[in-house]
């Protein structure tokens, strides 16, 4: 990210946390300002639901990212639905704030915190 980049900062469309400092939603961060605004706001793993929209994550070496590719407008499969819940168990034992988004994080993205908390709140 350049010096300017790296100054200025805008939320993703849709940001919310759902959990602060633990789980953030979002539409697709694609932008260098996007992307510093939640790696600023504290975010270390980003999962990415839409493999049609895929962060400009090179700017970004620190932040992780896991790609599980839904197709909009269908349902996950179990393993995709357990490969999310794992990642978070993960993540959260780390303390670390996970973001997810797909491209307008609402629908997959929806979903998953669906499963989430069910899976976490029972």
């Amino acid at each position: 990210m350049s010096d300017q980049d790296r100054e200025v900062c805008t939320a993703p469309l849709n940001f919310s946390w759902i959990y602060e400092n633990k789980l953030a939603a979002m539409a697709c961060p694609s932008t260098p300002q996007n992307l510093n605004y939640i790696v600023r706001h504290g975010v270390k793993h980003l999962v990415t639901l839409s493999p049609e929209s895929v962060p400009p994550l090179a700017l970004c070496p620190l932040l992780k990212s896991t790609i599980i590719p839904l197709a909009e407008f269908s349902a996950p499969t179990i393993q995709q639905m357990n490969q999310f819940i794992k990642l978070c168990e993960e993540g959260h034992s780390r303390n670390e704030i996970i973001g997810v988004h797909c491209r307008q994080g609402l629908g997959r993205t929806g979903v998953m915190l669906a499963c989430y908390f069910v899976y976490f709140n029972k």
